[in-house]
């Protein structure tokens, strides 16, 4: 059972998700928490068209997509958000470099005015991929988190008195930096990209929606209803985000694409008949 920031997220059993209700139910509240019984589920495969149709506010290879389909789920698509490159110039002088996403990566490795040696940087991130990217580039990953909030705990226990560089978006969380500030940690934050809301109206309804960030989930917001839809969220910030607009949450086990999608395939969307 895993636990964080006061919110609990245990597993649910197949074809079931918590209730409305309190910030705890957040994601996959089991079922004795509440001591009512859950809504009785539908299948996924539901002849009425909302039930099984899926939509990805981030564009699914078909390796990813393929697990949905075969499970009788009809899938759409699309990418709600992009990124574009920032200008930015810095010294690079720090002890150590934090990424948090594989996005502050990319733009950090194209947008360098004077490139420079990043073979060794003592560097600090979020997520696997992240992780992977930057040591196929040359970094020294001295440890990847799950999210910012477990990093920034780590470096204020660990690296106190260290400087750091945070090469991050303009629609970054405030989480590393209320950190930070909080223990008089040296942070300078520079932002290599932004963020670009593709906000899209939709004719139809689904029963559930996967979102990858909250940015994803504020663009989808701004012409679609969540109220009634089971969001799939690929971490616990985004699932706050979600958290505005729906109470049918459900948190990956893993901050991963692929994570995400299987979340869905663990605990279907449920519906009252």
């Amino acid at each position: 059972m895993k636990q964080e920031n006061g919110m609990i997220y245990p597993k649910l059993p197949k074809a079931m998700t918590a209730k409305t209700g309190s910030e705890t139910e957040l994601s996959r509240q089991e079922t004795t928490a509440g001591g009512d019984p859950l809504q009785k589920p539908l299948s996924a495969a539901d002849s009425q068209g909302k039930k099984s149709s899926i939509l990805s506010t981030k564009k699914l290879s078909t390796p990813k997509k393929t697990p949905l389909l075969a499970a009788g789920y009809r899938v759409e698509d699309y990418d709600a958000i992009t990124t574009i490159a920032v200008a930015f110039e810095t010294d690079g002088k720090a002890d150590h470099y934090i990424f948090t996403s594989q996005n502050g990566v990319e733009h950090f490795l194209k947008g360098r005015t004077a490139p420079r040696e990043v073979s060794g940087i003592s560097t600090f991130c979020v997520g696997d991929k992240t992780r992977i990217l930057l040591e196929q580039h040359g970094f020294k990953v001295q440890k990847s988190a799950e999210n910012a909030s477990e990093l920034a705990k780590f470096l204020v226990k660990n690296h106190k008195n260290d400087s750091f560089l945070f090469f991050c978006g303009m629609r970054r969380m405030p989480t590393l930096r209320q950190i930070f500030d909080e223990n008089r940690m040296d942070l300078r934050e520079v932002e290599v990209y932004d963020t670009v809301l593709q906000s899209k109206s939709f004719p139809q309804s689904f029963g559930a929606v996967l979102f990858f960030s909250p940015s994803g989930v504020e663009s989808f917001s701004r012409e679609n209803d969540l109220h009634n839809t089971f969001a799939y969220c690929i971490g616990p910030t985004t699932a706050r985000a979600a958290r505005l607009y729906t109470n049918h949450i459900c948190i990956a086990e893993e901050p991963t694409v692929e994570s995400t999608v299987q979340a869905v395939l663990d605990n279907p969307p449920a519906f009252t008949e």
